[in-house]
């Protein structure tokens, strides 16, 4: 059996933060906690992470995608192909790392609206056709990940189940 890898980005791109479980997850959040008033978010936020860091593996990574990308077009490079080429890079930089860690063969993808463009990149680099895009309850998980490596990075380091690349 597999695994079911959800992806979110946080910062215009500035982080991807994506989470790795066995199985689908609903723990009763829809997605996008930084919609939620300020004093139940810090009640999700450390409800989820306790669950990421006890059943699941979370990958912060510090991408500046968009920084990429301008520096690319700056070369010459077609705005399309520089955004293809970065996601590309920064997903196989994910891959090697979840297979470096075991964590492999990936069979379902769930990752937020933005990432829909990007399909064919991420069923290449992650060899599976089982791609989703909208808001599905297991994309809590990565939404908060992505909005605390952007918000609040310190309280990440209490998590050794949760890594930053």
């Amino acid at each position: 059996m597999g695994y079911i890898l959800v992806l979110d980005s946080s910062g215009n791109w500035i982080f991807i933060a994506c989470v790795v479980s066995r199985q689908w997850v609903d723990l009763g959040f829809f997605p996008h906690v930084a919609k939620v008033d300020r004093r139940k978010r810090l009640g999700i936020i450390v409800r989820v992470l306790d669950f990421i860091n006890k059943s699941c593996y979370g990958v912060c990574i510090r991408a500046n995608i968009i920084q990429r990308v301008r520096r690319l077009c700056g070369q010459r490079i077609k705005k399309r192909t520089a955004w293809e080429g970065t996601i590309r890079w920064v997903l196989e930089r994910l891959a090697n790392h979840l297979k470096s860690k075991g964590i492999w063969p990936v069979e379902s993808i769930v990752a937020d609206g933005e990432f829909a463009i990007f399909r064919r990149i991420i069923e290449d680099v992650f060899r599976t056709g089982n791609v989703y895009f909208g808001k599905e309850r297991i994309l809590i998980l990565a939404d908060v990940l992505a909005y605390v490596n952007f918000r609040m990075r310190h309280i990440l380091k209490k998590y050794p189940n949760i890594v930053e690349m």
